[in-house]
């Protein structure tokens, strides 16, 4: 016969009273150790280029402008949608794109956003809540000016990222969240990797084949 409700619950009242002891030869587990990037910054660029992203460091937000409307050039994007986001105007990026051929959309608050339309963008330009230093990882917040669709659908994604905002990693970063009310966020390690059972890697299949990071410095 099987074991009776009796008998099971009685063994788990069992295991609970052991405790968490270790078997007979088993090694005690250590703690993972976080690393602290000396160098947030350079680890940032070297961990997100190792997996098919470009980072373009800046030293100043005087820069940012001049520099994506060189991406934009350099990709033949005919539309770009950019986001919304409170911020992302203090980078010139609007008076630098208007010197592209690209036609410039940008997604505002209390306007939602058609993602048949997101869908036929070229190139998208978001800012990037945050960065994680030891493996190349953006945070992306979404929100009413920054659909989530927006960074998914364009094949070429351009996000702008401040060296202050980068967390050595995810439990430093996942730290200062607790400290603030909770909105979702999306993680992003380089441009979208897709292999069958063939282990054939396609980009693109699932989010952008492209990804710009554009770090800029305090300067």
């Amino acid at each position: 016969m099987g074991e009776t409700r009796a008998e099971f619950l009685a063994r788990v009242r069992d295991a609970l009273a052991r405790g968490a002891q270790s078997l007979p030869g088993e090694r005690p587990v250590s703690p993972p150790v976080m690393r602290f990037p000396p160098d947030p910054a350079a680890s940032f660029a070297a961990e997100l280029e190792a997996v098919g992203g470009r980072v373009h460091r800046l030293e100043s937000a005087a820069e940012v402008g001049v520099r994506v409307a060189e991406l934009v050039r350099e990709e033949a994007a005919g539309r770009v949608a950019r986001a919304g986001t409170p911020g992302l105007e203090d980078f010139g990026l609007d008076a630098a794109l208007a010197t592209t051929p690209a036609r410039l959309e940008i997604c505002r608050p209390g306007a939602p956003a058609d993602v048949r339309s997101l869908a036929d963008v070229d190139l998208a330009i978001t800012a990037a809540e945050a960065g994680l230093a030891d493996t190349g990882t953006l945070v992306l917040r979404p929100g009413p000016a920054h659909p989530r669709a927006l960074s998914v659908l364009a094949p070429v994604h351009v996000a702008i990222l401040r060296e202050e905002d980068l967390h050595p990693h995810l439990a430093a970063f996942a730290a200062s969240e607790a400290r603030r009310p909770r909105h979702p966020c999306i993680l992003v390690t380089g441009p979208s990797r897709t292999a069958d059972i063939e282990m054939i890697l396609t980009r693109g299949v699932h989010g952008p084949r492209t990804l710009h990071v554009v770090l800029v410095g305090s300067g």
